[in-house]
């Protein structure tokens, strides 16, 4: 019987079937590729909105009346500390939140926070807007302007009324004239009329009113005080300009050394203090050389000599030596007519030493 099929065509499969396979695989690969898929479905809408919701619950929102929540309250609902203060602060400048819209100008409330608090916002029927009567005036100054009260058109002085004088012009509320006072206070007086004119309680209609009837009397110069590096601790020397922590830290060790500043040019001793970072501070600083702590040179331990930056061995070995042989010294003087010191170093360390008198 012949065979079904002969070498050649054995030979002629095997050639065909990798061929075939590999098409297969290319037309099944093709077809999934047009196969939605779980991995690139589109999300779900509500999918979209889950990073605003997750954020909305982190904040524990609840409603609230921005005009008397406490800033232990706006914390308590996850407020970040920066956005609470300035919410309280808005307040303490006299102004209140009319509309929720206001919530959205307190400097740190960007749109997105103010999407997620305006839902909960609720304004007190006492701190809405009354309607307006007078169309050339915004909403807003009517709030701050009665319109009930005219201004008197007296000469005022408004760096020295006190909360009564500003309600006697007749323009101010009784509480409006002491946001004036305090307001006044925060930024340490007016120093020319459009200072007064940019307070927020006065329009541009008020100011027009006043402006001819405003005399300003000159506020005094601050009073700088100045720190004594002799006596301040590490807050008080961060505090000035070109001090930083580190700095801070190597005066005080420094002054613990030396036993206190006579001035305040040693303060260059130090290779934390450059030159541009002392002319920053100079101004602002002095030493109560009073404080200084005094070394009785004829009667110190070696020891406690040492400590003294100024001192190296060889002025100690003559000091000690000399002492040993004629007692002590009376004047500093002495101790440079001796060749202990030379005339420079003794101005230089003399603030520190003293002379008690050694028994005969």
């Amino acid at each position: 019987m012949a065979p079904l099929f002969t070498k050649s065509d054995i030979r002629g499969l095997a050639l065909l079937l990798p061929l075939i396979v590999v098409l297969t695989w290319v037309v099944v690969e093709a077809l999934s590729d047009h196969t939605p898929s779980a991995d690139h479905a589109t999300p779900p809408a509500e999918e979209l909105f889950a990073h605003t919701d997750s954020v909305a619950q982190a904040l524990r929102l609840r409603p609230f009346d921005p005009n008397t929540i406490t800033y232990e309250e706006l914390r308590r609902m996850n407020i970040d500390q920066f956005v609470a203060r300035n919410i309280v602060k808005y307040r303490s400048s006299g102004r209140t939140f009319a509309i929720p819209e206001d919530v959205a100008i307190v400097y740190g409330i960007g749109d997105s926070l103010y999407a997620l608090l305006k839902p909960y916002i609720r304004i007190a029927p006492k701190y809405r807007p009354k309607p307006n009567t007078h169309p050339s005036d915004t909403l807003r100054t009517n709030q701050f302007m009665p319109r009930k009260r005219a201004f008197k058109r007296v000469q005022f002085d408004p760096n020295t009324l006190t909360a009564e004088g500003f309600y006697a012009l007749g323009c101010f509320t009784a509480r409006q004239a002491e946001a004036m006072v305090e307001y006044r206070e925060r930024i340490g007086g007016f120093r020319t009329v459009l200072e007064f004119a940019d307070c927020y309680l006065v329009s541009d209609t008020l100011y027009a009113a006043m402006e001819e009837f405003i005399t300003l009397s000159p506020l005094p110069e601050p009073v700088t005080v100045l720190v004594d590096i002799n006596s301040a601790d590490s807050a008080a020397l961060v505090a000035l300009p070109g001090i930083g922590p580190r700095s801070a830290t190597d005066i005080i060790l420094y002054r613990e050394r030396l036993g206190g500043y006579h001035s305040t040019e040693q303060l260059k001793d130090l290779a934390v203090i450059m030159e541009k970072n002392y002319d920053l501070f100079v101004k602002e600083i002095w030493c109560d050389s009073c404080k200084i702590r005094k070394i009785d040179i004829n009667f110190v331990a070696p020891n406690e000599l040492a400590k003294h930056p100024y001192m190296t061995a060889s002025r100690m070995r003559k000091i000690l030596k000399q002492r040993q042989k004629r007692g002590g010294w009376s004047t500093i003087e002495e101790m440079v007519e001796q060749k202990i010191f030379t005339e420079e170093e003794a101005a230089r360390i003399s603030p520190y030493l003293q002379f008690n008198p050694v028994a005969e």
